[in-house]
């Protein structure tokens, strides 16, 4: 498991050496799972079940955000 800051995350980007063709961010809150912009998500923190004994008020899992992205080598 690796979380991502947005320079992280440009970084990998970066070090792919291919382009973006889509991107989409999601974001986890009591509603459910959203979709959201990365600024929305910047904030965002892991919930790590097993280093706690309760839950969050939103009752997250794991994850908060989850940036998807589909990228080619050209």
């Amino acid at each position: 498991m690796r979380q991502f800051d947005s320079e992280r995350l440009q970084a990998g980007i970066s070090a792919f050496g291919g382009v973006v063709m889509h991107q989409v961010f999601y974001k986890y809150d009591i509603g459910g799972w959203q979709v959201a912009d990365a600024e929305a998500c910047a904030s965002c923190e892991y919930y790590d079940v097993h280093s706690r004994d309760e839950f969050d008020s939103d009752y997250a899992a794991a994850a908060r955000a989850v940036a998807c992205l589909e990228m080619a080598k050209l």
